[in-house]
């Protein structure tokens, strides 16, 4: 990285990344799976970490249970915000936000996730409800263009 301007954007930090700061500390979580029936089935109580990492170039959360992990960063370059998730079944996926945060929520999209050996098209929501309350909603996208609830995570601040 030889460019001055590349490593200069790079050392200023990423100042968008601040959005999240309500996310940080620990937070009690339901966990609701969709069924293709149209059914759910509550998967119980979680709990989830916020913190930053990567000399706060990255975001990161994980769930208690070792199967959820979210990394998110801000990529000045494209300008828009970059969410990689790693689930433990093996499920994974890249996905960006064009329009960054919204009034209180952000829609990530993308057509790189991997679950069980098939590639979906997802997109993941997060919505910031007030200062104790979130929720992390993960559609997919059907064959005929509509989206279809998958999961949802609804998150309380522990004290």
């Amino acid at each position: 990285m030889l460019d001055p301007d590349v490593r200069r954007t790079l050392a200023a930090g990423l100042p968008q990344l601040k959005r999240f700061d309500w996310m940080l500390g620990t937070w009690s979580a339901r966990n609701v799976e969709e069924l293709p029936s149209g059914t759910s089935r509550d998967l119980g109580l979680n709990t989830y970490v916020f913190a930053y990492t990567m000399k706060k170039h990255w975001f990161f959360g994980a769930d208690g249970k070792a199967r959820d992990e979210f990394y998110i960063t801000y990529d000045p370059f494209v300008n828009r915000y970059i969410l990689i998730r790693l689930e433990g079944n093996p499920t994974y996926g890249i996905w960006t936000s064009p329009d960054g945060w919204r009034g209180n929520r952000i829609v990530f999209s993308g057509v790189f996730t991997v679950a069980v050996g098939r590639l979906y098209q997802r997109r993941l929501t997060i919505i910031h409800k007030d200062a104790r309350d979130f929720g992390i909603y993960d559609e997919e996208q059907l064959p005929n263009g509509t989206w279809s609830a998958d999961d949802a995570v609804e998150l309380t601040k522990q004290e």
